[in-house]
Parts: structure tokens; C-alpha cells; sequence
């Protein structure tokens, strides 16, 4: 029952991690989509200095998130593979 029981916990902890990467590449699905929007919006115009670097500023952002979830994912692999090793 201790095993059934146990099964049940490691697998509402997967359901929760899907849910979590899930919500994680729908909001960069919406970012990519915000800031190619933005990009063909764009004219050859002394203007769009500043629009220009709000872009670069939100791919700059979208790329230490993606940095940070790799990592945490890496991690989160490490510790499982040492978990199944002891």
C-alpha cells in the first residue's frame, strides 16, 4: 500500500512539472508572437530607435529565461538520475 501510495505522490509531481513547462512555452509562444509583431511593424524611420530597443530588450529577456529554464531542467535531471542511482 506504502508503494501504491508512493506512486501516486511521484505521479502528481510529474503532472505538476508538465503543467509548469507547459505554462512556460505558452508564455514565451506569446512573447515570440508580441515581438514578431513588433518587428514587422517596423519602417525605416529615425522613430523606431526607441521601439527598436524595447525589441532587443524583451529578446534579451526571453533569452535569460530560456537560459534559466534549461538550467533548472538540467538540474532537476541531475538530481532525478542520482535519486534513481542510490
Amino acid at each position: 500500500m506504502e508503494q501504491l501510495s508512493k506512486a501516486a505522490n511521484d505521479i502528481a509531481g510529474i503532472i505538476q512539472h508538465i503543467d509548469q513547462f507547459a505554462t512556460w512555452w505558452q508564455e514565451q509562444d506569446t512573447m515570440l508572437k508580441s515581438l514578431s509583431d513588433g518587428i514587422h511593424q517596423l519602417r525605416p524611420t529615425h522613430s523606431n530607435r526607441i521601439r527598436l530597443a524595447g525589441i532587443k530588450a524583451n529578446w534579451r529577456r526571453i533569452r535569460g529565461t530560456y537560459l534559466a529554464y534549461v538550467t533548472k531542467v538540467r538540474k532537476s535531471v541531475s538530481s532525478s538520475r542520482l535519486g534513481i542511482l542510490t
